[in-house]
């Protein structure tokens, strides 16, 4: 039987430690390296365990920052990969983290092989500027507003425009990402919210049809919620 431990025990946790010292003596590879990091989300209760006959065979120390949960450490024991068992453990988890209210994940690929094992799991990778420089990748956790292509329209013509820099550095650039959206009804509730790695210092446009309805930078727009220190834009409503 194989189920993910939400709280886990000493025990637990001296398994980890026992073969992430044995990777790091056999192969020179591994997160014992971070094992105070390790020890720290322990303690934090911000570590599951990815648990097969009471043997510990998989870990993720997390973070929530209000509503993303940040995904720190993620490791399978070396002779259990290439069984599916990392991405049980992953989408298991994204759910818990979504049960308590987190709307996006992301994570910092390292090493950067893992890359290709979370575009699979649909992480969806940053696009690099001079605000966000890590090879991060992101998940939103509930259905979110797709990015405006050339052939949307939208019957209020609600339009919500974003920049990668701030208002004095790009008024005579185009967008660099745009949607369309729509309420639900007789609410100011979008019909589904938008989700996109920002800087609370960037650029945001509204506006619906000719109207400007707001341009200036994202943090000074009351009902948008800059989550994790400006790394995500999450719009729910607009009033």
């Amino acid at each position: 039987m194989i189920e993910l431990v939400l709280n886990p025990t000493n025990t637990h946790l001296h398994q980890i430690e026992t073969w992430l010292i044995d990777e790091r003596n056999q192969y020179n590879e591994g997160f014992y390296c971070n094992w105070n990091n390790v020890s720290n989300h322990f303690d934090n209760k911000e570590l599951f365990c990815l648990v097969e006959h009471e043997q510990v065979i998989g870990f993720v120390c997390w973070r929530i920052y209000e509503k993303t949960v940040h995904l720190e450490i993620v490791e399978i024991m070396r002779p259990k990969r290439g069984s599916g068992l990392g991405r049980m453990m992953v989408e298991e988890s994204l759910e818990v983290f979504k049960k308590k209210g987190a709307l996006v994940a992301d994570i910092e690929c390292s090493p950067a092989e893992s890359e290709p094992v979370w575009r699979k799991l649909g992480f969806i990778a940053y696009q690099k500027n001079e605000y966000i420089t890590n090879p991060t990748k992101f998940k939103p956790l509930i259905p979110y507003q797709e990015l405006l292509t050339d052939s949307d329209t939208n019957s209020n013509g609600l339009k919500v425009e974003l920049w990668n820099g701030e208002p004095w550095e790009t008024r005579k650039l185009p967008p660099n990402w745009s949607w369309v959206v729509s309420y639900k009804t007789n609410t100011k509730e979008l019909e589904q919210p938008i989700i996109y790695p920002a800087n609370h210092n960037w650029r945001i446009r509204l506006s619906q049809g000719e109207k400007m309805l707001y341009d200036e930078k994202i943090k000074h727009r009351k009902d948008v919620d800059t989550i994790h220190f400006g790394s995500f834009l999450i719009i729910r409503e607009i009033a």
